[in-house]
């Protein structure tokens, strides 16, 4: 995601889930969408990944950025996490 600012952030859902090719997941924006704060942007089927000995570990990588701020907390399944980049 690039914000308009030139910030970036990366978002990758599981280790190794490129090998599902996609199952378990569905995506609400493709490449180029603007959104706003609160746009949903992917689910995913957390019970599928588990069945497959996924690790589902979510990563948020900052790779442009001059200062970003986001709340250190645990994200439970449905919860929306908020990043604000400055």
């Amino acid at each position: 995601m690039t914000f308009e600012d030139g910030s970036e952030v990366l978002f990758h859902i599981g280790i190794d889930t490129v090998n599902l090719q996609g199952e378990g997941f569905s995506t609400f924006v493709n490449s180029g969408d603007k959104v706003k704060q609160g746009s949903k942007l992917v689910d995913f089927d957390l019970p599928f990944l588990e069945s497959k000995s996924i690790d589902s570990t979510v990563m948020v990588v900052f790779t442009k950025h001059k200062e970003v701020s986001i709340e250190s907390k645990t994200v439970q399944a449905n919860e929306a996490l908020d990043i604000t980049c400055k």
